[in-house]
């Protein structure tokens, strides 16, 4: 079942978490929590999201476009890094960092 963002719904169960785990939300230190937790948290799962995807695959196919019309001739491999990725971890949603490496070889002709 494809679900889709809705940050009001994200915000009542984000106050209804907190409560539930012993925070007094109406101390001022808590004030307007529950939203910056969500949108965190939705920023930190936004690719995982089928628009997010889209968007990717546009992105790629500027960046390595196909040269239907035309022969290229590429020589060597294409390698982009450090790339630094953050990210939740999925067992426990704790936030973390990745250094990847982005390496291909073209296809002779293409």
């Amino acid at each position: 079942m494809k679900k889709t963002l809705d940050l009001t719904k994200a915000e009542f169960a984000a106050k209804e978490l907190l409560a539930n785990l012993g925070l007094d939300l109406t101390d001022a230190n808590y004030k307007d929590t529950p939203r910056r937790m969500v949108e965190v948290l939705a920023e930190f799962t936004s690719s995982l999201r089928e628009e997010s995807k889209k968007e990717l695959e546009e992105h790629f196919s500027i960046l390595f476009p196909k040269h239907n019309d035309r022969k290229v001739e590429y020589k060597g491999m294409s390698v982009q890094s450090p790339i630094r990725v953050y990210s939740l971890c999925s067992h426990h949603m704790l936030p973390v960092i990745y250094d990847i490496a982005f390496a291909y070889i073209p296809k002779k002709g293409e």
